[in-house]
């Protein structure tokens, strides 16, 4: 059922209509689909059934409807960190980091009442091209003394072929 699912996923995307200035894909139905998020969610949750993760997260704002469905299937709160803070979330920590692909400097702030010193932490995103913004989450949790208890992506370009992280579950691969 999960090959099934992912296929149907992976035929959508292929479509070469898809394909957007500077080379970028269109896969903003596919992430805003509840069937689709939803199936995809309830694929990377049980990738990740072992992991005994205190809560899950994700980077804004593509990624929070999956993270959001991997968060439910898990029962999981859902922790996002932000490219700009908010004053409702309080006191933050945040870092600088040069995104993976374009190579430009970016800022991430996570909520400082959000999480705890000791906990886990299964990093789920949408898409990874280089790994910068999701190595930049690694970061994060490694600043607050928090393991990552593993990652998961529903996309992976192929190239580049080293990312800034090597330790991730990818649903689909990109391949051009």
């Amino acid at each position: 059922k999960r090959e099934d699912i992912l296929s149907g996923i992976a035929q959508t995307l292929s479509d070469p209509s898809r394909i957007l200035p500077g080379g970028y894909i269109y896969t903003v139905d596919v992430f805003s689909n509840p069937t689709h998020v939803s199936n995809m969610a309830n694929i990377l949750a049980s990738l990740f059934s072992k992991a005994n993760p205190d809560f899950i997260a994700t980077v804004e704002t593509k990624g929070i409807p999956l993270a959001l469905g991997v968060a439910r299937a898990m029962n999981k709160p859902l922790v996002i960190t932000r490219r700009e803070a908010k004053i409702t979330e309080g006191s933050v920590v945040t870092i600088n980091y040069l995104t993976g692909s374009s190579r430009r400097i970016q800022t991430m702030s996570i909520s400082k009442r959000a999480v705890r010193a000791g906990q886990r932490a299964l990093i789920i995103d949408d898409f990874i091209s280089g790994g910068g913004s999701v190595h930049a989450l690694f970061e994060l949790m490694k600043e607050l003394t928090i393991t990552v208890a593993g990652c998961g992506v529903a996309i992976a370009m192929r190239e580049p072929l080293v990312k800034k992280v090597d330790n991730y579950k990818s649903l689909l691969t990109l391949e051009q």
